[in-house]
């Protein structure tokens, strides 16, 4: 069973792969993204490193200055709705 600490985790990794696959698409280092979204160097990596699972502000501000298309926030619905009903059917 996928416990509240594993989707975390695994939001985690998946968002941070999805933030520094956009990054390096758009051509910008960490810091200047960091400059851009108003957040830290260090916020950016662990952001991307997969430690931490970013609150909405940050990954709304990240997303908007990587000028992701609604393909990419979809990703990211779809990647919870996955995962939610993973733990809901196996609570079942």
């Amino acid at each position: 069973m996928i416990t509240q600490a594993q989707f975390d985790h695994i939001m985690a990794e998946r968002i941070g792969a999805l933030i520094k696959r956009e990054r390096k698409r758009s051509g910008l280092a960490q810091d200047e993204l960091a400059r851009r979204a108003g957040y830290s160097r260090v916020t950016i990596q662990k952001t991307e490193d997969g430690r931490t699972l970013p609150r909405l502000p940050v990954l709304f501000a990240l997303l908007w200055e990587l000028d992701c298309t609604q393909a990419v926030w979809e990703e990211i619905a779809r990647m919870d709705a996955y995962l939610r009903a993973e733990m809901k059917r196996e609570a079942a």
